[in-house]
């Protein structure tokens, strides 16, 4: 690979690796299940689901249709509302979940649900939406049409290596003994983590409205 191509590359595997690594509602979403089920393979539809989702999200962000969709305001305010809504109700039923006891069995979901719950997760958080389409379209501006391909497959390819390599820490974490405590604590500063994004998003729909 010519360095023309492979710093736009890494210019995407870096890029992608700060955007998605922080605990929101999808790694928490995607830890959870992981550290339930007893193997990878049964949250194999939750990582694909996951995957393919900011594949999209990234390829429409390169493409710039996605930047110019989020110029029309009404379009913009509906993403904000709809995120609050799912950010305060996800936030309470994180915050009020009970421990988990690892030991016993555990309810699982089936693949239809597991599709549903991670497309809810990946695309109904505002902020991971409109801040990822912002950042990587605006990134990839100075880039020629082969340029941008190598940043796209930089970002994707960080994206699926994320998401498996976070379902297999989960599955590790969930054999260990204090799996249960480090789930729980990582729960509460998410639940927390998401009222304070649902805080600013409410703020930014006042911008909008007022």
């Amino acid at each position: 690979m010519s360095f023309d191509l492979l710093s736009p590359f890494i210019h995407g595997l870096v890029l992608a690796f700060s955007l998605i690594i922080p605990a929101g509602i999808q790694n928490t979403f995607i830890l959870n299940q992981s550290v339930l089920s007893k193997n990878t393979l049964s949250v194999l539809p939750i990582i694909i689901t996951a995957s393919l989702c900011d594949t999209v999200l990234i390829i429409l962000s390169v493409l710039g249709i996605s930047l110019i969709l989020l110029e029309m305001e009404w379009i913009k305010l509906a993403i904000l509302i709809l995120g609050f809504v799912f950010l305060v109700y996800i936030g309470y039923k994180m915050w009020k979940q009970p421990p988990i006891n690892l030991g016993a069995k555990q309810y699982t979901l089936s693949v239809m649900k597991q599709v549903i719950f991670t497309m809810s997760v990946s695309w109904l958080n505002p902020h991971a939406i409109i801040d990822t389409v912002v950042v990587i379209g605006s990134q990839c501006l100075q880039y020629s049409s082969y340029q941008k391909l190598a940043y796209s497959i930089g970002c994707i390819m960080t994206t699926w290596s994320w998401f498996f390599a976070l379902a297999l820490f989960g599955n590790r974490l969930g054999r260990s003994k204090s799996g249960h405590f480090v789930l729980g604590n990582i729960n509460k500063l998410s639940a927390v983590l998401m009222y304070l994004v649902a805080a600013y998003t409410a703020y930014q729909i006042s911008g909008l409205v007022l």
